[in-house]
């Protein structure tokens, strides 16, 4: 009897620890006219060099001026405010994570998500930001449209044009770059173009092929444009 006291006791704290895996993020101040928060379930996934946890969430946006809900799933996230990581870290090694974060919005650095144009519509698109899919360093975006109160996601997007240095957003020429480095002298450029009537709305159209002399930093550039012949120019260092 004592034993299957013992193992019931046992079997109640374990249960009690699985249960203690989800923590609400509650952001304390309005976000572009929605409400915010993050339902996030952690997962058994460290890294002891930054203290971050990560796991799946939703992440669930309520619009403040008729109180309509929209709701996006992570694949895998975590939390961007170093304060709050680091809490969640050391309650996750002590198995007593709390319920319920609060903590301001902020776009620097890595942000949960933020708001953005990224097709010249004037309007601006939701992106979140998957940390636990990161690639060299990097995490991976998604981009998401509102369309008829409902979030669609804009799967064709090049995402990695919002990497810092991996790509730019032009809103004068209406172009959306990304870039590729192979080595410290040599990076493609490609080009894509929006066409909202298109089955796949952002266009790739034309690539340019850098590559500098480590000597002398004279440039060649191949341009290669759909449709037409390549081009090849060169630049002089001024």
């Amino acid at each position: 009897m004592l034993f299957a006291k013992s193992c019931q006791s046992q079997d109640i704290e374990q249960k009690s620890k699985e249960k203690n895996n989800k923590i609400i993020v509650e952001f304390t101040e309005p976000i572009k006219g929605f409400n915010a928060k993050i339902f996030w379930t952690i997962k058994d996934s460290i890294s002891d060099i930054d203290n971050r946890i990560v796991g799946t969430a939703i992440l669930e946006l309520e619009r403040q001026n008729d109180k309509t809900k929209f709701k996006i799933n992570y694949q895998s996230y975590s939390i961007s405010d170093s304060i709050c990581s680091l809490k969640v870290y050391e309650g996750f090694k002590k198995s007593d994570i709390p319920n319920i974060i609060q903590t301001n919005y902020s776009t620097e650095g890595r942000p949960d998500f933020y708001f953005k144009d990224i097709n010249f519509d004037n309007v601006e698109e939701l992106i979140i930001t998957e940390t636990g899919l990161e690639e060299y360093n990097a995490p991976v975006y998604r981009v998401f449209e509102f369309q008829n109160n409902e979030l669609i996601e804009l799967k064709d997007f090049p995402s990695i044009s919002l990497h810092e240095g991996k790509g730019n957003i032009d809103y004068e020429k209406k172009e959306i770059t990304t870039k590729d480095y192979y080595s410290c002298c040599e990076y493609e450029e490609d080009f894509y173009k929006y066409e909202k009537n298109n089955k796949e709305q952002f266009v790739y159209f034309k690539t340019l092929h850098h590559m500098i002399d480590p000597n002398t930093e004279n440039e060649e550039i191949i341009i290669k444009e759909k449709g037409k012949a390549d081009i090849k120019i060169f630049k002089k260092k001024q």
